[in-house]
């Protein structure tokens, strides 16, 4: 086992339980975060590839993709500079490949990406994780054989973390899945430097899926004794789905740490690799109807979350208090919640179209009513004592 489960945080603060501005603060300077009003906007591209993905922010480039194309499709990758306010589209095709879908991509300091996809080739489905230059060429081509990284984060070094899911045994008549690490690091040069993370728990080695007579899919845990371990239902891949809803899952990064919003099981989890160590907290407050759709990592361990939807228990003609802008609080050390995060200049964000971005240094990059689809903002956090 490559990690420690972790109560706390050891280079950094939890504010007497309070809002998480980790790894470099002290217990003395704990502080109340306001975001601040927009200090620059960008503007959006106007036009861009046909049923691409929602904006994502990184290292000072604004992305989308198409996540499924053909061999006809000009361009799948858009990238837009926060700088030059330039949008530069390109093809990325590798070759010798029938179809493919992107799943998933990642801008790097290094100015290279790394793109997660599954495609077709002349010897049958195949999962890759490409570093990509900027003109589209794959300069780097790994294949993760029945492993499907569905969220990557690409670090300063160009190595790349990710989040995927294995698939089904292929010389399995019946559906067995092989238990897995679920969370993986490779190099730049594609070796795989870590993997942890236990899809199933350590004692587990296989699962495998059977149909109820009513229609309901059951999957049983197999111990690696070879005896039945337990029983449960779907969902089928759990957090670790590159198939759930995108809303579902977000991983991000800054510098040497990944945060990962499971929303599957209502957890936010930290890796910090240089010690190794993975902190995880259980959501306190599940709201129906809420759903998170951004997640940002500033540059002083801030997390932040936008929430969109409308509560059960709240009053939508009035607005509602639990969507907008928060940031992590925790509780205890198992528990954590989201606190509201006070946009000065537009009073609180409560407004369901707000949507983080991204990241860039001490401010996130977001989006709402007022500005999509024309422009982002750069938000800054003021931090004032309480």
């Amino acid at each position: 086992m490559l990690f420690n489960r972790t109560y706390g945080i050891t280079n950094g603060v939890i504010c007497g339980f309070g809002t998480i501005a980790i790894l470099w603060s002290s217990l003395a300077n704990c502080q109340t975060l306001h975001a601040g009003p927009p200090s620059s906007t960008m503007s959006l591209p106007m036009s861009g590839p046909e049923n691409a993905t929602r904006p994502t922010y990184e290292h000072g480039k604004l992305m989308r993709f198409v996540r499924s194309s053909s061999n006809g499709w000009a361009n799948n990758i858009s990238i837009t500079d926060a700088v030059t306010q330039k949008t530069t589209s390109l093809r990325f095709w590798p070759a010798k490949v029938q179809n493919m879908t992107i799943v998933a991509v990642s801008y790097g300091e290094d100015q290279k990406l790394s793109v997660s996809a599954h495609t077709m080739t002349p010897t049958g489905p195949q999962s890759y994780l490409y570093t990509v230059d900027q003109d589209g060429t794959a300069i780097q081509t790994t294949p993760t054989e029945d492993y499907l990284a569905t969220r990557i984060v690409r670090m300063a070094d160009g190595s790349t973390w990710t989040l995927g899911i294995a698939h089904a045994l292929q010389e399995s008549t019946s559906k067995q899945y092989k238990n897995y690490d679920a969370f993986r690091h490779y190099a730049a040069n594609g070796q795989l430097l870590e993997h942890l993370w236990p899809r199933w728990g350590d004692d587990i080695d296989i699962v495998t899926s059977s149909t109820r007579e009513d229609g309901s899919r059951v999957l049983i845990a197999h111990s690696k004794t070879g005896m039945p371990d337990k029983t449960f239902g779907p969902p089928f891949f759990g957090p670790t789905s590159g198939f759930a809803r995108p809303m579902s899952l977000f991983m991000v990064n800054n510098g040497d740490n990944v945060v990962i919003y499971d929303g599957v099981n209502s957890k936010i989890h930290l890796w910090q690799s240089k010690l190794k160590k993975l902190t995880s907290w259980k959501i306190s407050e599940r709201l129906s109807g809420m759903s998170v759709n951004g997640l940002a990592l500033l540059s002083n361990g801030t997390i932040l979350a936008s929430r969109t939807g409308v509560s059960a228990n709240s009053n939508a003609s009035a607005g509602d208090a639990h969507a907008g802008l928060f940031s992590l609080k925790v509780l205890s050390n198992s528990f954590a919640t989201w606190s509201p995060v006070k946009v000065e200049g537009r009073g609180m964000a409560t407004t369901g179209d707000f949507r983080v971005l991204g990241s860039d240094n001490g401010k996130f990059v977001y989006v709402d009513a007022a500005l999509f689809p024309h422009q982002a903002a750069w938000g800054s956090i003021e931090s004032t004592q309480p």
